[in-house]
């Protein structure tokens, strides 16, 4: 089963007003990156919401922000949630939802983890030294 997934599909669960063909990569790299696990993994229509999320995460992240809040009397407050805030998937609403639904770990495949490994102190001294 071959998941097919439309910019109109992208455009019904995080409505953007990024160019159509950014959104067109952003498919393309969530398929390629994790289309045969979630496959694999799901029925096809929960494989493909699974997948729609990823897509919308990754428009949330490039439009560098989503409106939290739109309110004020005057009509002159609106309130943002910065992404950049290194918590990966968790940084989105559509991330956190991924991960809640996504059971059986296929978006792992989307990003790198980076493990740094540091040892501070001082370098020990030959035996006998003082």
């Amino acid at each position: 089963m071959a998941i097919t997934i439309t910019i109109a599909d992208v455009k019904a669960f995080c409505p953007t007003s990024l160019p159509d063909a950014v959104i067109t990569s952003l498919i393309d790299l969530v398929t390629e990156r994790m289309g045969a696990c979630a496959e694999a993994a799901y029925p096809e229509e929960t494989a493909k919401t699974i997948m729609i999320y990823a897509i919308c995460h990754f428009v949330q992240v490039t439009e560098g922000g989503e409106v939290k809040s739109e309110r004020s009397p005057n009509g002159a407050a609106t309130t943002f949630e910065n992404h950049a805030s290194g918590e990966g998937l968790k940084s989105t609403q559509s991330g956190r939802t991924l991960l809640m639904l996504d059971t059986a770990n296929c978006a792992s495949n989307l990003v790198t983890q980076t493990f740094l490994f540091l040892a501070v102190g001082c370098p020990a001294t030959p035996h006998g030294d003082t």
